[in-house]
């Protein structure tokens, strides 16, 4: 070899090295980096394969293994290598940060061969600082690489090691901002398309970022909120509660929700407000954090809600969800108090326990059936509550369906229409007896009439026989029982309430035998009914009408509970009472008087102790629906209260109920404190004017009164009276008129005869209740006489009224 060759070979290292250190550097990229450097190295060195190999943390995508291939040319498989052990070539060069050379085909060569195949040549491994190392592999020998030559490329490369530290950095960082990017356009993404609004605001209550959609709600924009405070975009009051709100929560450092109020746009809006107190790495607060979002409609569907179900919480009617099977979900408080079943009792049980046994199974599969098939049902229908009670109710049954339009559950709406069943059939009740009362007044009138002629003839007849003193006898029971029988028509008048209430002194004895015997017609013959009366009167003050109910609605009572026995009794039991110690510890007000004591007992089926405390409660009854009004004890308890007397009631279930009825006796027989005057007092021949639309009561009344003495004119209706008061008026003493007459009735021709010569008497005479047809006539009742009368009444009253106007 000439001397000129080794100086051109040192020199030819000498640029080569040159021009490596000028391309190192050159990019920042880190492959680009090493895709310079080496590209040069590899040409100018005969280097056929070269690769990178860096610690694995020191790239973005770290993985398990020490290490991972940054670049290779060309390109190669295998991204990572496991250095096992000291003795593997990579960790020997890593750890002593020399070059080292591996023969290819030795032991340590097929540590490095990962898949490759290699025939001769030689590996040269450089340190890449603390990064890593750099793999080149020459086809030639080791030879062709002396140490002097691998040191001084190491220079070049420690150089580029360094570069690719400072790209590495680089690239990292880059990845490191792209990801943040990345991360702060997801987490913008997650917020700008969020309902929740948010605002992140300094310790001075200043905005330093906020979403696009609540700058939007502010009319601004995020950019333009930065800097601002609350006073910028809200009344003053509402600034300062935010901004005090703020303050509370960076001084706490606690979390709060907050439901407030807001003004969007002029409308006021609910919101719900969660803010936090924002901190630094270091636990500092540095401003607060916050998040609302709009619960106006959500605010407005709960307090529709709460207002649902208040209505149905205090809703008057009972109200029951259940499935589709009928059983029971939900029930209101009306439904417990409608029942007696508690909500914990009902909820889970099926509707039918609240079936009475008074409707038919096909009347509940009718019900079900309609429901089911998306139909309301509608009805009325009688349920049994807890305590065995019943009750008339109207049931609405409603399904109710889902968004696909299937039915979920049923709505069960039932309102209690007991009281009004009840007050219905008072009402039909009060309606019969007005009917019957039409009725009785009518047949009253003729009844009356009618007796009224046959004890006038009575009268005359007696005068006749006064020598046959058999005959007399008849004529006298014939007479007692035309009063009989009209006392018959005034019990008919005072049952069907056509009386008015009047007190007046009565013989109870005689009152209620009279009484029984009317009402006997109504009990069936099957039921044993035995009366025990005292033998003398037992005279009281009252209202015959409110005596009469008290016996008969006793009676009834006591029929109705017999119904179902087997032999079933009634003892009706009239007697005196003297107040012992149990009865005035019960009454002390009956200190120091008598009694009529009543007692109507029966052996039916009795009253249980919880419900005796209510039977004299209006509308409280015992007996099945549609079978009471439950008014019957509460007049009962209210007549006997207003005559001051008491009622009381022994009763056991399955053992009968007694009724006691106390009314004070009075100190005298009813009549006996005056004279009862029997005789008849004769005229002295004044005229008297008899006017009567009934033929045979004039011509009857006509005889009796000229048997009596006096002189006697006769009309037919009032235009007849009239008439013929004008042309007498002076000889007239006396007018003895009917009320109710065709053509002209009684008061009117009086009044009109009164307008003629006002002193003239009259005495009214009628068949009717004289409560209906005298009622706001101005009539005095001594100055009436009710069909029929005796001819010593009648005479009385004449002589009465001609002394009063003399």
């Amino acid at each position: 070899m000439t001397k000129t060759q080794p100086n051109a070979a040192i020199i030819n290292d000498v640029l080569v090295l040159y021009e490596l250190s000028l391309a190192i550097g050159t990019a920042l990229d880190p492959v680009a980096n090493c895709r310079g450097f080496l590209s040069i190295l590899q040409a100018r060195k005969n280097i056929s394969q070269a690769s990178v190999w860096v610690e694995s943390d020191q790239l973005p995508a770290a993985n398990d293994a020490p290490l991972s291939l940054l670049y290779a040319n060309p390109s190669r498989s295998g991204g990572s290598v496991h250095v096992s052990g000291s003795q593997h070539p990579f960790a020997r060069v890593m750890e002593s940060r020399r070059p080292l050379l591996v023969e290819a085909g030795s032991a340590e060569a097929e540590l490095m061969m990962d898949g490759r195949t290699f025939v001769g040549g030689v590996f040269i491994l450089y340190p890449l600082a603390n990064l890593g190392l750099l793999e080149l592999y020459s086809t030639s020998d080791a030879a062709s690489h002396p140490p002097k030559s691998v040191n001084q490329l190491k220079s070049v490369i420690d150089k580029f090691a360094n570069s690719l530290v400072g790209s590495l950095s680089h690239y990292r960082l880059q990845k490191a901002e792209a990801l943040l990017k990345q991360s702060e356009n997801k987490y913008r993404m997650l917020v700008e398309n969020l309902p929740q609004r948010f605002f992140f605001k300094d310790t001075n209550s200043k905005y330093i970022s906020g979403s696009k959609n609540y700058a939007d709600d502010l009319g601004t924009s995020p950019e333009a909120l930065v800097g601002k405070t609350d006073y910028d975009f809200f009344p003053a009051h509402i600034a300062e509660g935010y901004q005090r709100d703020d303050k509370r929560i960076m001084s706490s450092l606690v979390t709060e929700d907050i439901e407030e109020s807001i003004v969007f746009d002029g409308e006021e809006r609910f919101i719900h407000t969660v803010k936090a107190p924002a901190l630094d790495e270091h636990n500092q607060v540095i401003g607060v954090l916050g998040m609302f979002w709009d619960i106006t409609e959500e605010k407005q569907a709960g307090e529709q809600m709460a207002r649902l179900v208040a209505s149905v919480e205090y809703a008057q009617d009972a109200i029951i969800i259940s499935d589709l099977d009928s059983r029971m979900q939900y029930v209101n408080p009306a439904f417990e108090k409608m029942t007696g079943y508690s909500a914990e009792e009902a909820v889970g049980q099926y509707t039918k326990i609240l079936r009475s046994g008074r409707h038919p199974r096909s009347f509940y599969v009718d019900m079900l059936e309609t429901v089911r098939q998306g139909n309301i049902w509608r009805g009325e229908m009688i349920i049994k509550c807890k305590d065995g009670s019943f009750r008339y109710v109207e049931r609405n049954v409603a399904p109710v369906l889902d968004e696909q339009g299937d039915i979920i559950c049923q709505v069960n709406i039932q309102r209690d229409i007991t009281e009004h069943k009840q007050m219905e059939e008072q009402l039909l009740q009060s309606q019969k007896m007005e009917s019957l009362g039409t009725l009785v007044g009518g047949v009253a009138h003729e009844f009356n009439n009618a007796l009224a002629g046959m004890t006038g003839r009575l009268f005359l007849l007696r005068g006749k026989a006064s020598e046959l003193p058999s005959a007399l006898h008849d004529i006298d029971m014939m007479e007692k029982l035309c009063f009989r029988s009209a006392d018959m028509v005034k019990q008919m008048l005072a049952f069907a309430r056509k009386s008015p209430l009047q007190m007046k002194d009565v013989d109870l004895t005689v009152f209620v035998k009279e009484t029984f015997k009317l009402h006997r017609l109504s009990i069936p013959e099957s039921i044993d009914v035995r009366t025990r009366f005292r033998a003398s009167a037992l005279p009281v003050h009252g209202d015959t009408t409110q005596i009469q109910q008290i016996v008969i609605n006793l009676l009834n009572n006591a029929r109705d509970a017999v119904g179902g026995e087997e032999n079933p009794e009634i003892t009706l039991e009239l007697d005196t009472f003297n107040p012992d110690v149990a009865f005035l510890d019960v009454h002390p007000d009956s200190r120091g008087r008598r009694y009529a004591h009543l007692c109507i007992s029966d052996n039916g089926c009795g009253i249980n102790q919880k419900k005796l405390q209510h039977i004299f409660d209006p509308f409280y009854t015992t007996k099945e629906v549609g079978k009471g009004t439950g008014l019957g004890l509460a007049m009962v308890y209210g007549a006997c209260a207003m005559h001051k007397g008491y009622v009381d009631v022994i009763s056991r279930s399955g053992l009968g109920t007694s009724m006691h009825v106390y009314l004070p006796l009075l100190e005298e027989r009813p009549g006996t404190s005056k004279a009862t005057l029997t005789q008849v007092m004769g005229g002295q021949g004044e005229m008297i004017l008899l006017v009567d639309d009934e033929e045979m009561l004039r011509s009857t009344g006509k005889a009796v009164l000229e048997s009596l003495g006096y002189i006697v004119l006769e009309a037919c209706d009032g235009v007849q009276a009239v008439e013929i008061f004008e042309a007498h008026q002076h000889e007239i003493r006396l007018v003895l008129m009917d009320v109710v007459m065709p053509h002209m009735g009684g008061v009117e021709a009086v009044k009109r005869m009164q307008h003629i010569r006002k002193d003239v008497p009259a005495i009214f005479c009628t068949g009717y209740d004289k409560s209906d047809v005298l009622a706001d006539s101005g009539v005095g009742d001594e100055m009436i006489l009710s069909k029929p009368y005796s001819v010593e009444e009648v005479s009385r009253k004449i002589r009465t009224c001609l002394a009063d106007a003399s």
